[in-house]
């Protein structure tokens, strides 16, 4: 009984391959047959025209704040740690007592978040 039924869906007027239906004479259109186009590569001025387009919409808070580029203790944040390991700067914290260690670390937290407010109500005005 089963093989009767399999025999049953050889008889379908559709194709097997994706469920449509063929038909002689009837028109297709290129697009749905072709591959999609590669892009054409851009040419300097296009890459640079999309590139201040994008920058268009972007404030630089930074540039606003100190224009003539980063500070010396802003360079000094982004140093490598190896490099800064052995400095006194760095001894002196090491051989802090735990405790003081704490105190300082939450001064310094305080310290951040009021100027993270200063630089709101500067921003604001």
């Amino acid at each position: 009984d089963d093989d009767d039924d399999d025999d049953d869906d050889d008889d379908d007027d559709s194709d097997d391959e994706g469920g449509f239906d063929l038909e002689e004479g009837v028109e297709v259109d290129v697009d749905v047959i072709a591959a999609p186009k590669p892009k054409k590569k851009m040419t300097k001025e296009e890459r640079r025209a999309t590139v201040l387009e994008g920058r268009t919409g972007i404030e630089r808070k930074w540039a606003m704040r100190n224009p003539t580029g980063t500070t010396n203790r802003e360079k000094l944040k982004n140093k490598p740690f190896q490099l800064t390991k052995y400095s006194a700067k760095i001894q002196k914290k090491k051989n802090l007592a735990f405790n003081e260690q704490q105190k300082k670390q939450s001064k310094h937290i305080k310290g951040l978040k009021k100027l993270s407010k200063k630089r709101l109500r500067s921003m604001r005005k």
